[in-house]
Protein backbone atom coordinates (compact mmCIF):
# COMPACT_ATOMS: atom_id res chain seq x y z
CA UNK A 1 0.00 0.00 0.00
CA UNK A 2 3.26 2.37 0.59
CA UNK A 3 4.40 2.63 -2.68
CA UNK A 4 1.17 3.54 -4.48
CA UNK A 5 -0.28 5.81 -1.58
CA UNK A 6 3.03 7.60 -2.04
CA UNK A 7 2.97 8.24 -5.81
CA UNK A 8 -0.04 9.05 -5.57
CA UNK A 9 0.74 11.83 -2.86
CA UNK A 10 3.72 13.07 -5.28
CA UNK A 11 1.42 13.54 -8.38
CA UNK A 12 -1.14 15.25 -6.11
CA UNK A 13 2.09 17.49 -5.08
CA UNK A 14 2.81 18.24 -8.20
CA UNK A 15 -0.94 18.96 -9.94
CA UNK A 16 -1.46 21.13 -6.43
CA UNK A 17 1.73 23.64 -6.56
CA UNK A 18 1.63 23.68 -10.38
CA UNK A 19 -2.19 24.64 -10.19
CA UNK A 20 -1.56 27.30 -7.10
CA UNK A 21 1.95 28.88 -8.40
CA UNK A 22 2.12 28.23 -11.97
CA UNK A 23 5.79 27.51 -11.45
CA UNK A 24 6.83 24.39 -12.91
CA UNK A 25 9.94 24.07 -11.71
CA UNK A 26 8.85 24.70 -7.94
CA UNK A 27 5.96 22.01 -8.50
CA UNK A 28 8.69 19.52 -9.93
CA UNK A 29 10.65 20.16 -6.90
CA UNK A 30 8.61 19.49 -4.36
CA UNK A 31 6.53 16.49 -6.27
CA UNK A 32 10.48 14.89 -6.65
CA UNK A 33 10.99 15.90 -2.99
CA UNK A 34 7.86 13.50 -2.24
CA UNK A 35 9.30 10.65 -4.09
CA UNK A 36 12.75 10.67 -2.84
CA UNK A 37 12.17 11.23 0.86
CA UNK A 38 9.95 8.57 1.68
CA UNK A 39 11.57 6.08 -0.59
CA UNK A 40 11.01 2.48 0.98
CA UNK A 41 14.11 1.71 1.77
CA UNK A 42 13.89 2.30 5.69
CA UNK A 43 10.55 0.45 5.74
CA UNK A 44 11.96 -2.37 3.50
CA UNK A 45 15.04 -3.06 5.41
CA UNK A 46 13.65 -2.66 8.88
CA UNK A 47 12.37 -6.63 8.99
CA UNK A 48 15.02 -8.28 6.74
CA UNK A 49 18.42 -6.62 8.27
CA UNK A 50 17.85 -7.73 11.55
CA UNK A 51 16.95 -10.87 10.75
CA UNK A 52 20.10 -11.16 8.82
CA UNK A 53 22.39 -9.88 11.61
CA UNK A 54 20.18 -12.00 14.18
CA UNK A 55 21.11 -15.39 11.82
CA UNK A 56 24.61 -14.38 11.80
CA UNK A 57 25.11 -13.83 15.40
CA UNK A 58 23.51 -17.12 16.10
CA UNK A 59 25.52 -18.79 13.36
CA UNK A 60 28.56 -17.55 15.67
CA UNK A 61 26.56 -19.04 18.75
CA UNK A 62 26.06 -22.43 17.18
CA UNK A 63 22.63 -21.66 16.27
CA UNK A 64 20.71 -22.24 13.41
CA UNK A 65 17.72 -21.00 12.72
CA UNK A 66 16.06 -22.31 8.80
CA UNK A 67 13.94 -19.46 8.01
CA UNK A 68 12.74 -16.03 9.48
CA UNK A 69 9.81 -17.21 11.26
CA UNK A 70 11.44 -19.60 13.33
CA UNK A 71 13.83 -16.94 14.34
CA UNK A 72 10.53 -14.27 15.01
CA UNK A 73 8.51 -16.82 16.78
CA UNK A 74 10.72 -18.30 19.14
CA UNK A 75 10.50 -15.56 21.48
CA UNK A 76 6.58 -16.53 22.26
CA UNK A 77 8.25 -19.88 23.48
CA UNK A 78 6.53 -20.06 26.93
CA UNK A 79 6.90 -24.15 27.10
CA UNK A 80 9.57 -26.40 26.41
CA UNK A 81 9.29 -30.23 26.49
CA UNK A 82 12.88 -31.66 26.43
CA UNK A 83 13.96 -35.11 25.36
CA UNK A 84 16.04 -36.71 28.08
CA UNK A 85 18.28 -38.88 26.69
CA UNK A 86 20.95 -36.89 24.82
CA UNK A 87 19.36 -33.86 25.29
CA UNK A 88 19.83 -33.20 29.02
CA UNK A 89 22.04 -36.12 29.58
CA UNK A 90 25.09 -36.66 27.92
CA UNK A 91 24.02 -40.01 26.24
CA UNK A 92 26.92 -42.27 26.89
CA UNK A 93 24.99 -44.29 29.47
CA UNK A 94 27.05 -47.27 31.02
CA UNK A 95 26.08 -50.34 33.30
CA UNK A 96 25.97 -49.66 36.75
CA UNK A 97 24.60 -52.48 38.29
CA UNK A 98 23.76 -56.14 37.13
CA UNK A 99 22.15 -59.28 38.64
CA UNK A 100 21.97 -62.97 37.51
CA UNK A 101 19.62 -65.41 38.05
CA UNK A 102 20.85 -68.35 36.24
CA UNK A 103 24.63 -69.75 36.24
CA UNK A 104 23.65 -72.47 33.91
CA UNK A 105 23.43 -69.46 30.73
CA UNK A 106 26.07 -67.70 29.44
CA UNK A 107 24.34 -64.62 29.76
CA UNK A 108 26.31 -61.97 28.96
CA UNK A 109 27.64 -63.63 25.76
CA UNK A 110 23.83 -63.63 24.84
CA UNK A 111 22.31 -60.66 25.60
CA UNK A 112 25.53 -58.99 23.59
CA UNK A 113 24.33 -60.85 20.49
CA UNK A 114 21.19 -59.59 20.89
CA UNK A 115 22.35 -55.99 21.42
CA UNK A 116 24.59 -56.22 17.81
CA UNK A 117 21.33 -56.40 15.75
CA UNK A 118 20.06 -53.09 17.64
CA UNK A 119 20.27 -49.69 16.77
CA UNK A 120 18.87 -48.31 20.29
CA UNK A 121 21.24 -46.08 22.34
CA UNK A 122 21.25 -48.32 24.95
CA UNK A 123 22.68 -51.28 23.23
CA UNK A 124 26.16 -50.07 23.29
CA UNK A 125 26.72 -50.01 26.55
CA UNK A 126 25.02 -53.21 27.09
CA UNK A 127 27.64 -54.44 24.67
CA UNK A 128 30.49 -52.83 26.19
CA UNK A 129 29.48 -54.00 29.58
CA UNK A 130 29.05 -57.96 28.18
CA UNK A 131 31.72 -57.87 25.29
CA UNK A 132 31.40 -58.73 21.64
CA UNK A 133 31.16 -61.77 20.31
CA UNK A 134 29.81 -63.79 17.27
CA UNK A 135 26.78 -65.40 17.88
CA UNK A 136 24.10 -65.60 15.70
CA UNK A 137 20.69 -64.36 16.46
CA UNK A 138 17.52 -65.99 14.32
CA UNK A 139 13.98 -64.16 14.33
CA UNK A 140 15.23 -60.74 15.48
CA UNK A 141 12.62 -57.98 16.40
CA UNK A 142 12.47 -54.77 17.56
CA UNK A 143 9.35 -53.92 19.42
CA UNK A 144 9.11 -50.20 19.67
CA UNK A 145 9.04 -48.69 23.07
CA UNK A 146 9.45 -51.84 24.39
CA UNK A 147 12.75 -53.89 23.45
CA UNK A 148 13.97 -56.71 21.61
CA UNK A 149 13.31 -60.10 20.91
CA UNK A 150 15.10 -62.82 19.13
CA UNK A 151 16.28 -66.48 18.88
CA UNK A 152 19.61 -68.70 20.22
CA UNK A 153 19.68 -72.46 19.65
CA UNK A 154 16.34 -72.36 19.48
CA UNK A 155 15.50 -70.40 22.63
CA UNK A 156 13.48 -67.47 22.69
CA UNK A 157 15.18 -64.45 24.47
CA UNK A 158 13.49 -61.00 25.71
CA UNK A 159 15.28 -57.69 26.86
CA UNK A 160 14.08 -54.34 27.29
CA UNK A 161 11.54 -52.76 29.79
CA UNK A 162 9.07 -54.40 32.27
CA UNK A 163 6.39 -54.25 28.73
CA UNK A 164 8.65 -56.72 27.07
CA UNK A 165 8.05 -59.91 29.18
CA UNK A 166 5.93 -61.90 28.83
CA UNK A 167 2.91 -62.52 31.26
CA UNK A 168 3.74 -64.59 33.60
CA UNK A 169 7.02 -63.88 34.37
CA UNK A 170 7.02 -62.96 38.03
CA UNK A 171 9.72 -59.80 39.03
CA UNK A 172 11.74 -60.24 42.29
CA UNK A 173 15.01 -57.82 42.31
CA UNK A 174 17.18 -58.15 45.55
CA UNK A 175 18.98 -54.84 46.46
CA UNK A 176 15.89 -53.03 44.52
CA UNK A 177 16.85 -49.92 46.05
CA UNK A 178 20.68 -50.02 43.74
CA UNK A 179 17.96 -49.79 40.53
CA UNK A 180 16.23 -46.74 41.82
CA UNK A 181 16.24 -43.54 39.50
CA UNK A 182 18.18 -45.93 36.80
CA UNK A 183 17.05 -47.41 33.59
CA UNK A 184 16.34 -51.17 34.20
CA UNK A 185 16.38 -53.98 31.28
CA UNK A 186 15.03 -57.23 32.05
CA UNK A 187 16.81 -60.61 30.47
CA UNK A 188 14.30 -63.27 30.19
CA UNK A 189 13.17 -66.50 28.14
CA UNK A 190 9.58 -67.38 27.44
CA UNK A 191 9.74 -68.91 30.91
CA UNK A 192 12.04 -67.50 33.83
CA UNK A 193 13.49 -64.00 34.06
CA UNK A 194 17.30 -64.29 33.69
CA UNK A 195 19.46 -61.01 34.78
CA UNK A 196 18.74 -57.57 35.09
CA UNK A 197 20.92 -54.32 33.85
CA UNK A 198 20.83 -51.00 35.87
CA UNK A 199 21.92 -48.23 33.47
CA UNK A 200 22.66 -44.89 33.92
CA UNK A 201 22.90 -41.79 32.33
CA UNK A 202 24.91 -38.55 33.34
CA UNK A 203 23.69 -34.70 33.43
CA UNK A 204 25.33 -32.25 31.14
CA UNK A 205 27.35 -30.32 32.84
CA UNK A 206 25.48 -27.19 31.51
CA UNK A 207 22.03 -28.34 31.34
CA UNK A 208 21.28 -27.71 35.11
CA UNK A 209 22.53 -23.55 34.60
CA UNK A 210 20.25 -23.63 30.95
CA UNK A 211 16.84 -25.06 32.65
CA UNK A 212 17.63 -22.83 35.31
CA UNK A 213 17.60 -19.75 32.98
CA UNK A 214 14.27 -21.13 31.06
CA UNK A 215 12.84 -20.79 34.94
CA UNK A 216 14.27 -17.10 35.06
CA UNK A 217 12.44 -16.29 32.30
CA UNK A 218 8.93 -17.56 33.10
CA UNK A 219 8.99 -20.74 30.80
CA UNK A 220 8.35 -23.60 31.49
CA UNK A 221 9.88 -27.12 31.36
CA UNK A 222 8.86 -30.47 30.77
CA UNK A 223 10.68 -33.81 30.44
CA UNK A 224 9.45 -36.21 28.01
CA UNK A 225 10.95 -39.61 27.64
CA UNK A 226 10.42 -43.62 27.34
CA UNK A 227 12.64 -44.55 30.46
CA UNK A 228 10.78 -45.58 33.37
CA UNK A 229 9.72 -43.10 35.65
CA UNK A 230 12.26 -43.39 39.06
CA UNK A 231 14.85 -42.66 36.50
CA UNK A 232 13.10 -39.77 34.97
CA UNK A 233 12.62 -38.40 38.17
CA UNK A 234 16.32 -39.29 39.02
CA UNK A 235 17.41 -36.35 36.36
CA UNK A 236 14.29 -34.39 36.74
CA UNK A 237 15.45 -33.49 40.61
CA UNK A 238 18.91 -33.14 39.38
CA UNK A 239 18.09 -29.75 37.30
CA UNK A 240 14.71 -28.66 38.28
CA UNK A 241 12.56 -29.69 35.84
CA UNK A 242 9.09 -28.54 36.43
CA UNK A 243 7.46 -31.87 34.65
CA UNK A 244 8.28 -35.12 33.99
CA UNK A 245 6.16 -36.87 31.43
CA UNK A 246 7.66 -40.86 31.58
CA UNK A 247 7.34 -44.21 30.03
CA UNK A 248 5.90 -42.02 26.81
CA UNK A 249 6.20 -44.31 23.76
CA UNK A 250 8.08 -43.14 20.70
CA UNK A 251 4.75 -42.55 18.99
CA UNK A 252 2.88 -40.80 21.41
CA UNK A 253 5.70 -37.67 22.18
CA UNK A 254 4.03 -36.13 19.14
CA UNK A 255 0.37 -36.33 21.78
CA UNK A 256 2.25 -34.69 24.21
CA UNK A 257 2.99 -31.99 22.17
CA UNK A 258 -0.53 -31.60 20.84
CA UNK A 259 -1.36 -31.90 24.76
CA UNK A 260 0.53 -28.62 25.81
CA UNK A 261 -0.63 -26.80 22.89
CA UNK A 262 -4.15 -27.57 23.26
CA UNK A 263 -3.59 -25.89 26.96
CA UNK A 264 -2.37 -22.45 25.30
CA UNK A 265 1.33 -22.88 24.99
CA UNK A 266 3.29 -21.83 22.57
CA UNK A 267 5.44 -25.06 22.21
CA UNK A 268 9.28 -25.90 21.58
CA UNK A 269 10.30 -29.68 21.18
CA UNK A 270 13.87 -30.42 22.01
CA UNK A 271 15.09 -33.86 20.87
CA UNK A 272 18.05 -35.60 18.89
CA UNK A 273 16.31 -38.87 17.91
CA UNK A 274 14.80 -40.57 15.15
CA UNK A 275 11.90 -41.00 17.92
CA UNK A 276 11.24 -37.41 18.29
CA UNK A 277 11.02 -36.45 14.85
CA UNK A 278 7.36 -36.32 14.70
CA UNK A 279 7.13 -34.16 18.04
CA UNK A 280 9.53 -31.94 16.52
CA UNK A 281 7.23 -30.93 13.35
CA UNK A 282 4.29 -30.75 15.75
CA UNK A 283 5.99 -28.07 17.76
CA UNK A 284 5.37 -24.61 17.27
CA UNK A 285 8.94 -24.86 17.23
CA UNK A 286 11.10 -27.77 17.05
CA UNK A 287 14.82 -27.36 18.04
CA UNK A 288 17.01 -30.27 17.29
CA UNK A 289 20.57 -31.30 19.01
CA UNK A 290 23.45 -31.20 16.10
CA UNK A 291 25.21 -34.06 17.67
CA UNK A 292 21.34 -36.24 16.79
CA UNK A 293 19.92 -37.64 14.10
CA UNK A 294 19.99 -36.82 10.32
CA UNK A 295 16.30 -37.20 10.65
CA UNK A 296 15.77 -34.99 13.75
CA UNK A 297 17.93 -32.33 12.11
CA UNK A 298 15.71 -32.34 9.08
CA UNK A 299 12.74 -32.18 10.67
CA UNK A 300 13.46 -28.98 13.31
CA UNK A 301 13.09 -25.43 12.40
CA UNK A 302 16.09 -24.47 14.68
CA UNK A 303 19.39 -26.72 15.17
CA UNK A 304 22.00 -26.36 18.13
CA UNK A 305 25.18 -27.63 16.69
CA UNK A 306 26.97 -28.19 19.67
CA UNK A 307 24.21 -30.33 21.54
CA UNK A 308 24.24 -27.50 24.55
CA UNK A 309 20.76 -26.72 26.20
CA UNK A 310 22.12 -22.73 26.54
CA UNK A 311 21.99 -22.89 23.10
CA UNK A 312 18.34 -22.74 23.77
CA UNK A 313 18.37 -19.70 25.74
CA UNK A 314 20.96 -18.25 22.81
CA UNK A 315 18.17 -19.19 20.47
CA UNK A 316 14.99 -17.11 22.39
CA UNK A 317 17.32 -14.39 23.85
CA UNK A 318 18.26 -13.46 20.13
CA UNK A 319 14.43 -13.52 18.74
CA UNK A 320 13.48 -11.50 21.55
CA UNK A 321 16.37 -8.95 20.51
CA UNK A 322 15.50 -9.26 16.72
CA UNK A 323 12.07 -8.50 17.49
CA UNK A 324 12.54 -5.36 19.46
CA UNK A 325 15.43 -3.80 17.25
CA UNK A 326 12.70 -4.60 14.25
CA UNK A 327 9.89 -3.09 16.15
CA UNK A 328 12.33 -0.03 16.83
CA UNK A 329 13.38 0.35 12.87
CA UNK A 330 9.59 0.31 11.66
CA UNK A 331 8.69 2.93 14.72
CA UNK A 332 11.44 4.82 12.63
CA UNK A 333 10.45 3.94 9.72
CA UNK A 334 7.15 5.24 9.97
CA UNK A 335 8.00 8.09 12.33
CA UNK A 336 10.52 9.26 10.09
CA UNK A 337 8.00 9.31 6.88
CA UNK A 338 4.86 10.92 9.12
CA UNK A 339 7.06 13.91 10.13
CA UNK A 340 9.74 13.78 6.25
CA UNK A 341 6.50 13.40 3.81
CA UNK A 342 4.48 16.46 5.29
CA UNK A 343 7.75 18.50 4.80
CA UNK A 344 8.32 17.56 1.32
CA UNK A 345 4.94 18.50 0.71
CA UNK A 346 5.49 21.70 1.06
CA UNK A 347 3.02 22.22 4.38
CA UNK A 348 5.63 24.44 5.89
CA UNK A 349 6.44 26.47 2.58
CA UNK A 350 4.10 29.29 4.37
CA UNK A 351 7.75 29.82 6.77
CA UNK A 352 9.91 29.04 4.11
CA UNK A 353 10.47 25.74 5.32
CA UNK A 354 11.16 23.57 2.29
CA UNK A 355 13.38 20.54 1.19
CA UNK A 356 14.79 20.14 -2.43
CA UNK A 357 15.42 16.58 -3.78
CA UNK A 358 19.15 16.56 -3.00
CA UNK A 359 17.86 17.66 1.30
CA UNK A 360 15.27 14.65 0.59
CA UNK A 361 17.82 12.19 -0.62
CA UNK A 362 20.06 13.00 1.82
CA UNK A 363 17.35 12.52 4.70
CA UNK A 364 16.37 8.91 2.96
CA UNK A 365 20.23 7.89 3.39
CA UNK A 366 20.42 8.76 7.39
CA UNK A 367 16.74 6.90 7.36
CA UNK A 368 18.18 4.10 5.81
CA UNK A 369 21.74 4.00 7.83
CA UNK A 370 20.08 4.19 11.09
CA UNK A 371 17.72 1.50 10.18
CA UNK A 372 20.94 -0.71 9.49
CA UNK A 373 23.43 0.63 12.24
CA UNK A 374 20.71 0.12 14.63
CA UNK A 375 20.42 -3.64 13.52
CA UNK A 376 23.65 -4.63 13.61
CA UNK A 377 23.74 -3.62 17.18
CA UNK A 378 22.64 -7.42 17.46
CA UNK A 379 25.70 -8.96 16.71
CA UNK A 380 27.92 -6.40 18.65
CA UNK A 381 25.77 -6.96 22.04
CA UNK A 382 27.29 -9.45 24.54
CA UNK A 383 30.11 -10.32 22.35
CA UNK A 384 32.57 -11.94 24.43
CA UNK A 385 36.13 -12.74 23.57
CA UNK A 386 37.76 -16.00 22.67
CA UNK A 387 39.89 -15.53 25.43
CA UNK A 388 37.33 -15.39 27.87
CA UNK A 389 35.39 -18.50 26.12
CA UNK A 390 38.09 -21.09 25.76
CA UNK A 391 39.81 -22.42 29.37
CA UNK A 392 43.73 -23.34 29.31
CA UNK A 393 42.74 -26.89 28.48
CA UNK A 394 40.61 -26.16 25.16
CA UNK A 395 41.97 -26.64 21.49
CA UNK A 396 40.63 -24.81 18.53
CA UNK A 397 40.96 -26.86 15.00
CA UNK A 398 40.31 -25.96 11.31
CA UNK A 399 38.64 -28.34 9.32
CA UNK A 400 38.45 -28.54 5.96
CA UNK A 401 35.88 -29.89 3.97
CA UNK A 402 32.64 -28.86 6.31
CA UNK A 403 29.84 -27.45 3.94
CA UNK A 404 26.54 -28.12 6.41
CA UNK A 405 24.91 -28.61 9.53
CA UNK A 406 25.40 -32.71 8.52
CA UNK A 407 29.23 -31.60 8.33
CA UNK A 408 28.95 -30.12 11.13
CA UNK A 409 26.79 -32.91 12.75
CA UNK A 410 29.36 -35.48 11.89
CA UNK A 411 32.40 -33.41 13.11
CA UNK A 412 30.84 -32.95 16.43
CA UNK A 413 30.07 -36.77 17.25
CA UNK A 414 33.53 -37.52 16.25
CA UNK A 415 35.24 -35.82 18.36
CA UNK A 416 32.33 -36.37 20.72
CA UNK A 417 33.18 -39.91 20.78
CA UNK A 418 37.23 -39.34 21.69
CA UNK A 419 37.41 -40.19 25.66
CA UNK A 420 38.74 -37.62 27.17
CA UNK A 421 37.24 -34.75 25.01
CA UNK A 422 34.25 -32.83 26.18
CA UNK A 423 32.20 -29.30 25.52
CA UNK A 424 32.60 -29.10 22.03
CA UNK A 425 31.93 -26.77 19.79
CA UNK A 426 31.77 -26.49 15.74
CA UNK A 427 31.55 -23.28 13.88
CA UNK A 428 30.01 -23.99 9.94
CA UNK A 429 31.41 -20.74 8.78
CA UNK A 430 34.88 -20.49 10.55
CA UNK A 431 35.68 -24.05 9.74
CA UNK A 432 36.71 -24.44 13.34
CA UNK A 433 35.98 -27.04 15.99
CA UNK A 434 36.78 -25.93 19.69
CA UNK A 435 37.05 -28.30 22.78
CA UNK A 436 38.33 -29.17 26.02
CA UNK A 437 40.40 -32.67 26.09
CA UNK A 438 42.79 -34.20 28.58
CA UNK A 439 46.66 -34.74 28.27
CA UNK A 440 45.67 -38.00 26.80
CA UNK A 441 44.86 -37.13 23.61
CA UNK A 442 47.14 -36.38 21.66
CA UNK A 443 46.79 -34.47 17.63
CA UNK A 444 47.39 -37.90 16.07
CA UNK A 445 44.07 -39.16 17.98
CA UNK A 446 41.84 -36.12 16.90
CA UNK A 447 43.40 -36.12 13.44
CA UNK A 448 42.59 -39.58 13.16
CA UNK A 449 38.89 -39.10 14.11
CA UNK A 450 38.70 -36.40 11.86
CA UNK A 451 40.04 -38.12 8.83
CA UNK A 452 37.34 -41.03 9.49
CA UNK A 453 34.31 -38.64 9.31
CA UNK A 454 35.42 -37.53 6.03
CA UNK A 455 36.78 -34.26 6.57
CA UNK A 456 40.86 -33.06 7.33
CA UNK A 457 42.39 -31.37 10.37
CA UNK A 458 44.74 -28.64 8.32
CA UNK A 459 45.58 -26.80 11.65
CA UNK A 460 45.60 -26.67 15.59
CA UNK A 461 45.41 -23.05 16.66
Amino acid sequence: MFVPVVTTLAVLTFIIWILVTGDLYRAFNFGISVLVISCPCALGLATPVAVMAATGKSASLGVLFKDAEALQNACKINCVLLDKTATITVGKPKVTDYLEFDNGLDIKAVVSALESKSSHPLADCVIEFCGKNNLEVDGFEYITGKGIVGKLNGVKYYLGNREILPNDIEVKIKNEEKFYGKTILYFASDNSLLAVFGVADYVKEDSKGAILSLHQSGIKTVMVTGDNKSAAMRIAKEVNIDTVEAEVLPQDKYAVVEKYKKDGYFVAMVGDGINDSPALKSADIGIAMGTGTDIAIDSADVVIANGSLTGLNNAISLSKKSIKIIKQNLFWAFFYNAISIPVAVGALAFISVTLTPAIASACMCLSSLFVVTNALRISGKNKKSTKNQVSENSVVIKVDGMMCMHCVNRVTTALNEIEGVSNVSVDLKKKTATFEKDSSVTVEIIKSAIENAGYKLTKVI
